[in-house]
């Protein structure tokens, strides 16, 4: 495989995906459905590339998600993975002095070895902690951080990059790429907003200080997935789920909808109960979409 910085997951129509990127970098199939990796020169330049293409070529009706990285590692396990981004992370400390940020990863590969929202509790975690060390203590913040470390990994590589709000301001279709469960060209569904990674990390926060039991509450729902149309919440509570199970339910969408992860079995029926309301939303909406593009088009 290229020792690719791009990575890139495709929204439909492979071959025209394949046909916009090559204009921007040599690309490499992955394997995994929908999921290319790209080398180019410099990562800024493409973004800049990708801002200046004409609206008419209608990129992101074909391509998903971009995020390029600036730093690379390979792994072997879950510790040797950990180890060496928390390197990483800790070397940007000086850049993020006094700074506000979260960390976003994104996991392709070693299922049930890598959790995501634990790495990045735990990525974080330790760059709070040196930059109290340092004395110029950092902040968490979900909604408009100074920065974001975005992780993303394929198999046994992993990518790193910081991206400053200037950065995300810039080029918004970055910011869509690593904060988001899925980027889509419209919501979930009208007045709902798509379950975000800032929304599902934040809630499962909560979980973490709650029992297994605690059926989660029109709030709890809320919080993990934005504003709902009132029969949806209906649906969701009725379903008793936990918030641990909710939340598993959103991670599991995100992995099977946009990353290249295979479907896997539920945890629990209240988990596969919620999984159908979401995913008949989400199915609804795009038919919504489609429509109004045939309208559109006629």
């Amino acid at each position: 495989m290229i020792d690719w910085n791009v990575i890139i997951t495709v929204r439909h129509d492979f071959d025209r995906a394949i046909g916009l990127l090559r204009k921007l970098g040599a690309i490499q199939r992955t394997g995994l459905f929908n999921v290319i990796v790209m080398r180019v020169p410099d990562v800024r330049d493409l973004l800049e590339q990708i801002i200046q293409l004409p609206t008419d070529q209608r990129f992101f009706a074909t391509i998903s998600h971009v995020v390029p990285i600036t730093h690379k590692l390979w792994f072997a396990t879950a510790e040797d993975f950990e180890r060496q981004a928390r390197d990483l992370v800790l070397a940007w400390a000086p850049q993020l002095a006094g700074k506000s940020f979260h960390v976003r990863m994104r996991r392709r590969g070693h299922k049930g070895e890598l959790h995501g929202l634990e790495i990045e509790r735990r990525l974080g975690g330790a760059l709070f902690d040196e930059l109290a060390r340092r004395g110029s203590p950092g902040r968490f913040a979900l909604d408009d951080p100074d920065a974001v470390i975005a992780i993303e990994t394929l198999r046994d590589e992993a990518g790193l990059a910081l991206w400053t709000r200037a950065d995300l301001e810039r080029y918004p279709f970055l910011r869509a790429s690593i904060e988001r469960g899925a980027s889509r060209e419209a919501p979930v569904a009208v007045h709902e907003s798509a379950p975000s990674r800032a929304r599902l990390a934040a809630a499962s926060k909560v979980a973490a200080h709650s029992r297994t039991d605690h059926r989660a509450s029109a709030d709890d729902l809320v919080d993990l997935l934005g504003e709902l149309a009132p029969l949806t919440l209906e649906k969701l509570l009725a379903t008793g789920a936990t918030i641990d199970e909710v939340a598993e339910a959103v991670s599991a969408i995100e992995d099977e909808d946009s990353f290249g992860e295979v479907h896997h079995a539920p945890s629990s029926p209240r988990e596969a109960e919620v999984r159908a309301i979401l995913e008949d939303l989400m199915f609804e909406s795009f038919e919504e979409r489609e429509s109004e593009s045939e309208i559109a088009r006629t």
